[in-house]
């Protein structure tokens, strides 16, 4: 049995990262397709689109995950079934008002993110909502038995089709020379045709399982009984969900009303601040996917009552953490200028990029810390503190953008992922007492910076923006150098332990 949760937790984790990596990085392409405008509509549309799925979804794929795996212990396949179906009614049920909202209220939804013309994206994306919550049952329903391979496969083939279909059609459309909105809105098609991929790809693996269960008889009273244990489990869940889409969601509500210009100006003008966001993925999906196997670790600890075990695997990740994110934070922001040429065709908002790429070290360590708190079953501490820290960056976005402009959003990211980091460590600390090594912390970032400077001083002596090709081989031939380097530093003043180093794919085959 330890060998089959093991190998579907590395499945999940190996397909959860491509996947992320195609949801993060397919807005590097689109911005290059379609320009800097369709990508703002695109990323002031898109926190609206996920804080309605959060909302429809409810947490119910967890819930259900959990609920079926205490009733197969008991060999209970009719109430499995039951409880299927009850999801599944559930799922469909707040999927149909997530879209029915978005539909009915698009037009001063609309007015919210800043003018009519994310109406049409909006109104595209949402239904996407009809099918995103059935597709999440089967999710749950594969993760209760303990089958972690259909989740792993239909979230890759939905990326995958999503990005494909966005692409070609944004294409397309540009070819057509249609309006942005109209290059936005087909675009988001491609989110509408990866769900129902993902769809079909669980349906059809539901068909075919072992585990595809009939329902003899079902009633209102079994929906009932149902949704009540389902909400009962899956409302928590979705509240701690919320969080992180709501920080989104205020930049698209609260930036174009603060700045000044026609929309077009603004749309374009936070499609420059949305670059950031591709720089900020490549930190925090890369680390995030090598030390978040470690956090089931520490909720098995406390499970034991083992504090001391717990105390050091939170040291272990926080260390790990620092020791990934820490170089590739500093080396970004010294390579800001060439990949901002390279990727993004111009060196528009270099600056205010740089202070993004800053606030993704912080940005890691609030995901950890927030991965740390459900560990320790303080999810609901993580999604108010969250959620309080929202209202705040509305007030940091009205003050820093009026007197900075865009840039002054940057700020308040920056401010932000720092103040939710320490709110979380102090809630952490009163429940696990933990230490740091500083003198290891600096030689890290000492030796980070010193990298750091040597890139950002060719870039000064050596014109390496003169093209795109020029600017990316630069920096690829500055990242890999460094990182060679830095691997030598991290062996030879052993930043890393032998048992930590066997926990990291990339490492395990050199301890060895």
């Amino acid at each position: 049995m330890s060998k089959t949760l093991v190998k579907g937790a590395a499945i999940l984790t190996i397909t959860t990262f491509l996947s992320k990596l195609l949801g993060s990085f397919f807005q590097i392409p689109l911005q290059n397709i379609a320009g800097d405008e369709v990508l703002g509509i695109f990323r002031l549309v898109f926190p609206v689109y996920m804080l309605a799925l959060t909302l429809s979804v409810a947490g119910i794929p967890l819930a259900i995950s959990k609920l079926i795996a205490e009733l197969q212990t008991t060999g209970d396949k009719e109430g499995i079934a039951k409880l299927f179906t009850s999801a599944s009614i559930l799922g469909a049920l707040f999927g149909t008002v997530g879209f029915l909202a978005i539909v009915i209220w698009s037009e001063p939804i609309a007015a919210m993110l800043g003018g009519q013309e994310t109406r049409f994206p909006l109104l595209v994306v949402s239904f996407a909502l009809l099918f995103a919550p059935y597709m999440a049952v089967y999710r749950g329903y594969f993760q209760g038995f303990g089958d972690m391979m259909p989740t792993g496969v239909s979230q890759v083939i939905e990326q995958f089709v999503r990005v494909l279909f966005m692409l070609t059609i944004a294409y397309m459309f540009v070819l057509s020379q249609k309006s942005s909105s109209v290059i936005a809105g087909g675009a988001m098609i491609g989110s509408c045709i990866g769900v129902i991929s993902s769809l079909v790809y669980l349906r059809w693996t539901y068909v075919k399982s072992a585990h595809c269960y009939k329902v003899t008889s079902y009633s209102f009273a079994d929906l009932k009984k149902d949704g009540k244990k389902i909400l009962r489990v899956s409302i928590p869940i979705a509240i701690g969900a919320l969080s992180m889409p709501l920080l989104g969601l205020i930049d698209s509500v609260t930036i174009p009303h603060v700045m000044q210009g026609t929309a077009s100006m603004i749309q374009e003008q936070f499609g420059i601040y949305s670059r950031g966001s591709a720089f900020t993925q490549l930190i925090v999906v890369f680390a995030s996917a090598i030390v978040f196997p470690l956090i089931p670790l520490l909720t098995t600890a406390l499970a034991k009552n083992d504090r001391g075990a717990a105390r050091d695997m939170v040291q272990r990740t926080y260390k790990l953490a620092h020791l990934l994110t820490t170089p590739m934070t500093i080396w970004l922001i010294a390579l800001t200028i060439p990949l901002n040429v390279g990727l993004f065709t111009d060196a528009k908002g270099s600056s205010m990029l740089a202070v993004i790429v800053g606030s993704s070290y912080f940005t890691s360590f609030v995901l950890l810390s927030i991965g740390i708190l459900q560990g320790i079953n303080r999810s609901m501490q993580a999604a108010w503190i969250v959620i309080g820290a929202s209202l705040v960056k509305a007030l940091l976005n009205v003050v820093l953008v009026a007197k900075f402009g865009i840039e002054g959003a940057a700020y308040s990211t920056l401010l932000i992922y720092i103040l939710i980091f320490i709110m979380n460590d102090i809630c952490i600390r009163k429940h696990i007492s933990y230490g740091i090594r500083i003198g290891e912390y600096v030689s890290i970032l000492v030796v980070s910076c010193v990298l750091g400077i040597g890139m950002y001083s060719v870039t000064t002596i050596i014109d390496v923006t003169s093209s795109r090709f020029i600017a990316l081989l630069y920096s690829c031939a500055a990242m890999g150098l460094a990182s060679l380097v830095y691997i030598v530093c991290a062996i030879k003043l052993q930043w890393i332990a032998k048992e930590d180093a066997k926990k990291i794919p990339l490492l395990r085959k050199w301890i060895r």
